[in-house]
């Protein structure tokens, strides 16, 4: 094999496989959760986002992190041909893109609606979780990709595409608004 070769496997491939497998793994387990709680009663159910968005992010991360790689096996080898403040800008550039598909991977892992019988706990992903009922609801309104619930101390965006997000909206009793 090429010297070419040999790199683009140690150092696109194989991390890239390694990742890859693990995201399909989280993704297959999601899938029979959802799948599950799709059969849920509408009682006690989740609020998420579907798991394709948790996947296109761990994708992204994966794609950022491998060029990140690529261009510093790169650089090393031939130091000359890149000046240094492209170096750090496209470093800087790519590190910082690969975090931030982590942070939002973290968001759409973490929050989530909870509803248990009565009450619903909101799970943010930066604060604390609280805990609301549907007679805490001074408002719901419908918009083209999502439901605004207005509580009397704080706003919930509640994303249609959400799983659960017809239970959601059948726990709160507005149904008639749909649009």
């Amino acid at each position: 094999m090429s010297d070419t070769a040999l790199t683009w496997i140690e150092y696109v491939v194989v991390p890239g496989s390694v990742q890859i497998l693990g995201s399909v793994a989280l993704g297959l387990a999601e899938r029979s959760r959802l799948k599950k709680e799709g059969k849920a009663d509408p009682d006690r159910f989740t609020v998420k986002l579907p798991i394709i968005y948790i996947i296109s992010l761990l994708a992204g991360f994966i794609l950022f992190t491998t060029i990140t790689v690529f261009f510093n096996r790169q650089v090393s080898r031939n130091p000359s041909s890149v000046n240094l403040f492209t170096k750090i800008f496209l470093n800087v550039g790519m590190i910082a893109l690969a975090v931030a598909c982590l942070v939002y991977v973290y968001i759409y892992m973490r929050r989530k609606i909870e509803v248990v019988g009565g009450v619903a706990k909101v799970t943010p992903a930066f604060s604390k979780p609280y805990s609301f009922t549907r007679l805490d609801v001074r408002d719901v309104q419908y918009y083209a990709q999502e439901i605004t619930v207005k509580l009397a101390r704080k706003k919930i965006n509640v994303y249609k595409i959400c799983h659960c997000s017809g239970l959601f909206s059948q726990w709160l009793g507005w149904q008639g608004l749909l649009p």
